[in-house]
């Protein structure tokens, strides 16, 4: 909300877990450390004034969904308020020549499946994120646990071309107002779960 905030930072070294390091420094190829042997405490205030800020960064509904690529590519997303949820809308880059662009529809018209990664990274604020995707044999709701910081939840999807799928994300606690996140789309990277699906049907005699 705009107004003014103060922010007061206070940090300790009773643990004894503070270290000297040389990271950080542009001639330290590979930074030496040494802790440091006596308690202190430090702090640190800053003034920040908000007089604008953006809106929900990504809505709710199908209307107001944001179009995520299949190009692997990351997509920042946040929890604006409690309750808050992103939609986001994914489609197999492959898509039908001259048909519609129907999830339903491109499922059944079409046997062969590619297999495709959906990925949240670089969780912040006390991110603990459920996903929901929606595809053409349904919905189904996962939880990806309180990721660090440099850590990637993934989930393999095989999808007929042209098939739309929709993911909402969202906090696992309703009530929380925070949380940062990395999302993206595209065919497996290298070590991820790659391949194609093909379902054959079954003739019962």
């Amino acid at each position: 909300q705009p107004g003014d905030y103060d922010v007061t930072v206070i940090f300790d070294n009773i643990a004894g877990a503070a270290f000297y390091t040389q990271a950080g420094m542009a001639d330290a190829l590979d930074p030496s450390t040494s802790p440091v042997g006596d308690d202190f405490d430090r702090f640190a205030e800053i003034a920040i004034l908000v007089d604008d800020y953006a809106g929900d960064d990504h809505g709710a509904s199908d209307s107001d969904a944001s179009d995520l690529l299949g190009d692997n590519s990351d997509l920042p997303g946040r929890i604006d308020t409690a309750g808050d949820v992103d939609r986001f809308r994914i489609a197999s880059p492959e898509a039908l020549p001259d048909l519609p662009r129907d999830a339903v529809f491109a499922a059944a018209a079409n046997a062969a499946t590619e297999r495709y990664i959906l990925r949240l990274t670089h969780f912040a604020f006390g991110m603990d994120a459920i996903v929901r995707v929606t595809t053409s044999s349904g919905t189904k709701e996962y939880a990806t646990g309180q990721l660090a910081y440099d850590a990637y939840w993934t989930l393999p999807l095989d999808l007929a071309p042209g098939e739309v799928v929709t993911v909402d994300v969202l906090h696992k606690n309703g009530q929380s107002a925070a949380g940062q996140y990395d999302i993206s789309f595209g065919k497996p990277l290298l070590g991820e779960s790659a391949g194609a699906t093909l379902y054959l049907p079954h003739v019962q005699r």
